[in-house]
């Protein structure tokens, strides 16, 4: 980020309450011991598995 001073621009309020909105869900689901399953269909879309998923 560019500084105020040096003609930088704020952040956009919107953006800040999309990464608190995604970091609460998150918070919420491994608080409630929520489990993500992964089926192949799901893995072949994005380019494979993240390292801790569980595949069903």
């Amino acid at each position: 980020m560019t500084p105020l001073a040096a003609d930088g621009k704020p952040l956009d309020g919107t953006d800040v309450n999309g990464t608190f909105k995604t970091l609460l869900i998150s918070r919420h689901h491994r608080e409630v011991n929520y489990v993500m399953l992964w089926t192949r269909d799901f893995a072949n879309n994005v380019g494979g598995y993240p390292q801790v998923a569980i595949v069903n």
